[in-house]
């Protein structure tokens, strides 16, 4: 089976973090579009490489030029599913029982959950399950430990097939893409006897889903397709807009401000975001399937210029210098190298672990200069539970002179 043509359960795996919060978005969610970004088609394509090299024995390299959903693979999704590649056949030893692309319902827990793991590990000798699962994200960093998604995946796997004897589980997150590329895979274990009170846990959140609760909005609203009709978002947002919170009232202005005010603030901008952002792609869907939208409409953005991809190159050269007197200095520019990362992802295709292909490329030397320099165009918020280092700042110099 395709990863593309997963079926979707009520329930899925994938959105168990959100229906596990919020038991409304199930039911309000119903009848929402719910399409999907090319972030997510490009995923799908690199699950199904990744799919066709552990079935057939191939290096993802194999497939470089080829279409998958759409996608043609290059260096780099070959790179990095070969990440992934590496760490699963590792793993896979003789004797071992494994399976890609593993179908399977979770009835037992409740009947509207069911999904499909990327691969499954039995190893008969340690009685342990291994879940092995593939993100291709690289702008959210997904956690091993506690994850909902591939513990309802090893639930469904051991369920399932009950001639395996689990003593314990382990689950691997695989993300080649994270930024936090030098450990591209985080692994966690769980006893089976926890995993079996943990299903507990998720039978009750499921029959929750069943009855008539009210939203609850928070950061699970990101990626829930009810978000743009949802009353209860759209009241955090309102009262958020207006400076209401639930541990008391404030605003942010010169005459009372404080960091904690500020910090509150920029917490609830960012469930704003998620709410304008849900809008704006439901009504983008509307326009889309030719539905009229009030007072608004869809117009085409300011367009990029290219040269006519059906001509040929020397012959458009050849009009420009005819026409306007240009030379060759003037018309053309030198082949430009491949970035850092891109040399990094053909190193990888040659071999060479993601860890040090990274340290190879960051300590190449040109005339005694590094050849790799870092540039910083931006920065980003996070909480403070984030494990990168604060940005050090004029402020932080001025004050280490004292």
């Amino acid at each position: 089976m395709q990863h593309a043509e997963r079926a979707h359960a009520r329930l899925s795996p994938s959105s168990a973090k959100r229906w596990k919060a919020c038991p409304a978005s199930v039911r309000l969610s119903e009848g929402m579009p719910n399409e999907s970004g090319v972030y997510a088609a490009e995923g799908t394509a690199a699950h199904e490489l990744a799919q066709a090299c552990l079935e057939n024995g191939y290096n993802a390299q194999r497939f470089i030029g080829e279409v998958f959903n759409g996608f043609t693979v290059d260096h780099d999704m070959a790179a990095h599913v070969q990440v992934y590649l590496d760490y699963a056949r590792a793993l896979i030893r003789p004797g071992d029982l494994w399976e890609v692309e593993a179908r399977f319902d979770v009835s037992t827990v409740h009947p509207d959950i069911a999904g499909t793991a990327d691969l499954i590990v039995y190893k008969p000798a340690m009685k342990k399950l291994y879940v092995i699962d593939l993100k291709y994200g690289a702008n959210i960093d997904v956690v091993a430990e506690g994850n909902d998604q591939a513990m309802i995946y090893a639930l469904g796997a051991w369920y399932n097939r009950p001639d395996w004897d689990v003593e314990a589980v382990e689950i691997a997150i695989v993300q080649p893409r994270s930024w936090q590329a030098n450990d591209p895979v985080k692994t966690w274990e769980v006893t089976a006897l926890d995993l079996m009170l943990w299903a507990e846990e998720v039978a009750e959140a499921a029959k929750r889903t069943e009855e008539n609760h009210a939203p609850t909005p928070g950061e699970h609203c990101k990626f829930c397709p009810a978000a743009p009709i949802c009353d209860g978002l759209r009241a955090r947002v309102m009262d958020a807009a207006n400076g209401r919170y639930e541990e008391g009232r404030f605003v942010v202005g010169t005459d009372n401000y404080t960091p904690e005010s500020l910090a509150k603030a920029y917490a609830e901008a960012q469930i704003i975001k998620t709410w304008l952002n849900s809008v704006e792609t439901l009504v983008r869907h509307e326009f889309k399937q030719g539905r009229p939208v009030p007072g608004f409409k869809e117009v085409e953005s300011r367009p990029t210029r290219n040269w006519n991809a059906g001509l040929r190159a020397e012959d458009i050269v050849a009009s420009l210098s005819v026409e306007f007197g240009l030379d060759e200095a003037a018309l053309l520019t030198e082949p430009e190298i491949r970035s850092p990362a891109q040399i990094e992802a053909v190193l990888k295709t040659l071999g060479y672990k993601a860890k040090d292909a990274k340290a190879a490329v960051d300590g190449l030397k040109v005339n005694d200069q590094p050849a790799v320099t870092r540039e910083v165009k931006s920065t980003a918020i996070v909480p403070d539970e984030d494990p990168r280092p604060s940005v050090k700042t004029d402020t932080d110099d001025a004050f280490s002179e004292f």
